[in-house]
């Protein structure tokens, strides 16, 4: 009970420090670099996971 309580704790204060990083200009800016950053990475994720050797059926 005690990690979903830290758990929900983080989920909501992540919320609520995007808020109200999103209304100051140079707060938008950093969202947008790290939004970018993580679409990169999923992007490379994703790339990898397809490159990789198809299993073989028995």
């Amino acid at each position: 009970m005690k990690a979903l309580f830290w758990l929900v704790t983080g989920i909501v204060g992540g919320l609520a420090l995007g808020h109200v990083m999103s209304q100051d200009p140079r707060g938008r800016a950093l969202l947008a670099e790290l939004d970018a950053c993580a679409r990169e990475f999923a992007e490379a994720v994703k790339d990898g996971y397809a490159e990789r050797p198809k299993p073989t059926v028995k």
